[in-house]
């Protein structure tokens, strides 16, 4: 399950906008079978629809970005 993870951070750092990437892999899912059907397995296994899927990991990942934001934030006010 670690591709489609990969996948959806290239397409994430690659396009830069959640729209515009979830929209190219949607675009990718149609033209590829394979990718289809671990995208399908992979929302399956998290508990998402192949609708939210993208949107879903895409939150859960910029959430984790903020985080890392945050803590160096925290380390900066703490040095001062």
């Amino acid at each position: 399950m670690n591709d489609i993870v990969a996948i959806f951070n290239n397409f994430l750092t690659q396009y830069g906008s959640v729209d515009i990437a979830e929209a190219e892999f949607k675009k990718m899912l149609h033209e590829d079978d394979e990718l289809h059907t671990l995208y399908r397995d992979w929302c399956h296994e998290v508990g998402s629809t192949e609708k939210t899927g993208f949107a879903d990991y895409a939150e859960e990942y910029l959430d984790r970005q903020d985080d890392v934001w945050e803590a160096l934030n925290d380390y900066d006010d703490d040095r001062f």
